[in-house]
């Protein structure tokens, strides 16, 4: 089966998974109002994100445009493809300046 070459293998299970997403810019202090952009390497991979710490799942919001940093926030973020585990969570904490 063709494997995207940026994804992980879970070595015990054979079975793929997505690259973590990044954020840009990196987590830190930002200036208010600045946006934060996620993506995964994972071609067909769904980003679903949180910004109040939590962990996210696939009932989390789904990405689809830049985040906007009004105040602290630690943006937590996975990557979700069909066929293939869950990423590793992503986690970028933002300060205002």
């Amino acid at each position: 089966a063709y494997a995207d070459a940026k994804a992980g293998v879970d070595e015990r299970a054979g079975i793929l998974t997505p690259a973590t997403p990044t954020a840009t810019p990196a987590a830190g202090a930002v200036t208010s109002g600045d946006t934060v952009v996620l993506a995964t390497t994972t071609v067909g991979a769904e980003i679903y994100y949180t910004t109040n710490g939590t962990t996210p799942t696939a009932s989390s919001t789904q990405y689809s445009t830049p985040i906007a940093v009004d105040a602290a926030m630690t943006i937590k973020a996975i990557a979700i493809k069909a066929g293939m585990n869950n990423s590793a969570v992503l986690t970028a904490a933002y300060t205002v300046t």
